[in-house]
């Protein structure tokens, strides 16, 4: 999974598109290491749009300046979605089996966001047991992202 921070040569593009700043890093292997051999960081203006189309614009303004100005080399580009478009809420449930574990996920996930998460779209982190009163729970971390906000930012990119 991680092969491409052994290969030769520079690797993908990491841009990070944050709520006041954008920023972005390249790095290639260098004498057995890592090194860096592109990066920018663009300070959006405190009064910038922070959604819809003029927002979009300015980041897509600010990314192509970076990318011209900063040694940049290649399209090949690692990014994330914001905290802000992750949906992030913890679950207690029952012991349960794997299969059993992953079909109540789904339940609760359609329950608590109100829609229906394709896998990809769907996943969670088990944190632990906790005991109330006489009764062991599963605490779960369930991370969800609307396929409206995969497509914006797949967009965007």
């Amino acid at each position: 999974m991680l092969d491409y921070l052994f290969h030769r040569g520079r690797w993908r593009i990491a841009l990070d598109i944050g709520t006041d700043s954008i920023k972005m890093l390249q790095m290639r292997c260098e004498g057995g290491g890592p090194a860096v051999c592109a990066s920018a960081r663009w300070r959006l203006p405190a009064d910038s749009p922070r959604a819809g189309e003029p927002r979009r614009q300015l980041v897509i303004g600010a990314v192509r300046d970076m990318y011209r100005s900063g040694g940049f080399r290649g399209n090949r580009v690692i990014s994330a979605l914001s905290c802000d478009q992750l949906r992030i809420k913890n679950v207690r449930l029952p012991s349960l089996g794997q299969r059993e574990l992953e079909e109540a996920v789904r339940g609760e996930a359609k329950d608590r966001f109100g829609v229906e998460f394709t896998p990809d779209q769907l996943h969670y982190l088990q944190a632990g047991q906790i005991r109330q009163g006489t009764e062991t729970f599963q605490e779960v971390i369930l991370l969800a992202v609307a396929r409206e906000e995969v497509e914006s930012h797949y967009s965007l990119l």
